[in-house]
Formats: C-alpha cells, sequence, structure tokens
C-alpha cells in the first residue's frame, strides 16, 4: 500500500492546515518556555546558584527542558557559561 502510494506522486498539503499547526505549536511552546522561563531566572536568583539539576528538582521537569531553559538564562545574561559539573555563576543579581 504503501509503495502504491509513493508511486502516486509527491504529497500536496494545504498551506492553511500546515501554517495553522504549526503557528499552534509555536504559541503553545512559547507560552509554557516563558512562565517556566520566568520562574526558573527567579529561582536561580533567589539561590544564588544556577545549574540544570536544580532547575529539574525545583521545576519538575526534564534535563532537556532544564538545559534549554538554562542556556536561555546564558543567552539573556543571567547566568554565565558552563563551568563543567560545577554550578554556573550568577550574572545579574535579583532586586532588592
Amino acid at each position: 500500500v504503501v509503495d502504491f502510494l509513493k508511486e502516486q506522486g509527491r504529497p500536496t498539503y494545504l498551506e492553511e492546515i500546515v501554517k495553522g499547526v504549526e503557528e499552534k505549536e509555536n504559541e503553545e511552546e512559547m507560552a509554557s518556555h516563558d512562565r517556566l522561563y520566568e520562574e526558573a531566572k527567579e529561582l536561580v536568583l533567589r539561590r544564588g546558584i544556577a545549574s540544570t539539576s536544580l532547575l529539574q528538582r525545583r521545576l519538575s521537569i526534564g534535563y532537556n527542558r532544564a538545559a534549554r531553559i538554562m542556556d536561555e538564562l546564558e543567552r539573556e545574561g543571567v547566568v554565565g557559561p558552563a563551568r563543567g559539573s560545577k554550578a554556573r555563576q550568577i550574572i545579574i543579581r535579583g532586586e532588592k
């Protein structure tokens, strides 16, 4: 069956459907990311240390998500670069 369908030619996608699905996925990802990013930022500023494992434990998330948030914190100048197994340096301090 699959071979027969492949022989019929390339698929034709309705662009408005594909675009709608992609936009919805991006919106869901951004909404989740924004909430966790701010929570993670507050956490590391309050604790004075930043590590992926801290984010995993305190935010109850997996390694990949914690690592992405940590990368974003680094891009935004909140934390310094990775230092092996040591916690990252906090670059900005929380407002008093």
